[in-house]
């Protein structure tokens, strides 16, 4: 599961979502056509962010910020996004979704044709397109809400579907509207900004490395550069202790804020052999003041 909310850019963040979705299935045989189809589907739906996200003027009430979520399960990915929306945009947004929804294959491909060739595109949201183009993909209709917030704006939901390997069509899908809302609202409640579960051998959580490597170098601000080492400390932790399980590296990386304080966490399995003397390193530490801490490490 990827959760990229607003990660120092949610244009970085993006991109770090897609390299490690890339990355997670580059090795696996077979899967060139779906890496291909869930990163273009992923850029759609990052675009439909931009396209219908609006900012709040009211800048003194607290909104939950964007979504972007990609999750794996039963052989099926789901590519999740919230954002804020104008009310006054929700009739056409609507009606955009319902008219790629109700159309069949064929029909689709003729509604592509018509709004390339007539430029039918408006300031509103670009006449549908990116939605037309998510249905063609996946064969799959767009799940969608609208949560209102007040008078003048309201929570944006949108879920596509892609299908697997060997995923069966009529399945029940674990991922639906209310979920999302409900992660939506607990992960802002606890002013989660990332998450990535899963896999964490190197070649998958390798781009993500490289990123904060990158950031590292570029940053001149000694907080902002402590920041990102301490990130790239906590991946590198996981990579290197002993653990896994059937040839996988397990683990969850969350940041998180509270106030003005940044958090970042993980947690990742070790054999029992091992733990031990981990956790006596970690106490020892833990008893240390800082000078200490410097000639210990």
């Amino acid at each position: 599961m990827l959760l990229f909310k607003l990660l120092f850019t949610l244009v970085a963040s993006v991109v770090a979502a897609i390299e490690l979705v890339e990355s997670g299935l580059c090795e696996k045989r077979g899967l060139k056509k779906l890496r291909n189809k869930l990163s273009f589907l992923m850029i759609e739906s990052f675009q439909n962010i931009i396209r219908y996200g609006d900012e709040p003027e009211n800048t003194n009430e607290k909104y939950r910020k964007e979504l972007f979520l990609v999750r794996n399960v039963n052989n099926y990915f789901y590519i999740v996004s919230a954002n804020i929306v104008e009310n006054s945009k929700i009739n056409f947004v609507k009606f955009k979704l319902e008219e790629v929804n109700n159309l069949n294959k064929k029909e689709l491909n003729k509604l592509y044709q018509h709004v390339l060739t007539n430029n039918e595109f408006t300031e509103a949201g670009g006449a549908g397109l990116g939605f037309i183009e998510m249905v063609r993909k996946t064969e799959e209709n767009l799940l969608y809400d609208f949560d209102r917030i007040n008078e003048k704006y309201s929570y944006f939901y949108l879920i596509i579907k892609i299908r697997g390997l060997d995923a069966e069509k009529t399945q029940v899908h674990p991922i639906s509207i209310d979920w999302v809302k409900n992660f939506h609202i607990n992960t802002s409640k606890n002013d989660v900004i990332a998450i990535h579960k899963g896999d964490f051998l190197p070649k998958v959580i390798g781009p993500a490395i490289n990123i904060v490597e990158k950031n590292i170098k570029n940053k001149l601000v000694n907080v902002q550069k402590l920041a990102f080492y301490l990130i790239h400390e906590t991946l590198q932790n996981i990579n290197q202790l002993p653990s896994g399980i059937n040839d996988e590296k397990k683990a969850i990386f969350i940041i998180s804020k509270n106030n003005s304080n940044y958090f970042v966490s993980t947690g990742n399995y070790i054999k029992d052999t091992k733990a031990s003397l981990v956790k006596k390193q970690l106490d020892a530490m833990k008893k240390l003041d800082l000078k200490q801490l410097k000639n210990f490490l």
